[in-house]
């Protein structure tokens, strides 16, 4: 995909100097489009509404899925064992 947005711009890997367009492009494609990505990103991350009881079910959540893996893992080596 990057290729394909520097070929728009006009880049030119064998030229020994990029034209004005092809280097406006490079800056565009790694600052200022990625910038803006952060921002709206930053934008829906404010409207996530996380108080502490939130903060507290997530952590209770985290918890038992670690559990549960924990669990099946110990069950996966197990039954691996059993079959040797």
């Amino acid at each position: 995909m990057v290729g394909f947005l520097l070929s728009w711009y006009g880049y030119d890997a064998g030229a020994k100097a990029q034209s004005a367009d092809a280097i406006n492009g490079i800056v565009l494609l790694f600052t200022v489009i990625p910038g803006i990505g952060y921002l709206i990103t930053a934008g829906v991350v404010r409207l996530l509404k996380v108080d502490r009881e939130t903060m507290k079910q997530i952590q209770q959540d985290l918890e038992k899925r670690r559990n549960n893996y924990r669990e099946l893992n110990d069950f996966q080596e197990l039954n691996a064992a059993e079959t040797k």
